[in-house]
């Protein structure tokens, strides 16, 4: 999700829209004073469905600038399931122990 952070400025630009029809459509009728510029233009521009992104985006503002994190922090990043793409401590060993087999239907997957 979206860090606690910014979910009041989100809130303030971005009108929120109905779930169902995803596009911009409807987004771009009206925003608030709150915050226009750059910054509200950028929000409606390039990313209408994008606001799980936000934390990522800031992780990655944060840490990366222009250098690489240190080998050891990056480490425990990944451990923790940072740059890939799915969630928490994956070890390659681990990989058997995922899907019991209980139907030889399963046994396609390992």
């Amino acid at each position: 999700g979206c860090s606690a952070m910014n979910l009041p400025t989100l809130m303030k630009t971005a009108i929120p829209r109905k779930k169902e029809w995803g596009g911009r459509r409807e987004e771009e009728e009206e925003e608030s004073e709150g915050e226009k510029g750059r910054e509200g233009k950028e929000r409606r521009k390039g990313r209408e469905g994008e606001r799980k992104w936000e934390g990522k985006r800031r992780r990655k503002e944060k840490e990366g600038r222009e250098g690489e994190r240190e080998g050891k922090e990056k480490g425990k990043e990944r451990r923790k399931g940072r740059g890939t793409g799915r969630k928490g401590e994956r070890r390659k060993g681990r990989k058997g122990s995922l899907i019991p087999v209980t139907k030889p239907e399963n046994l396609s997957l390992t």
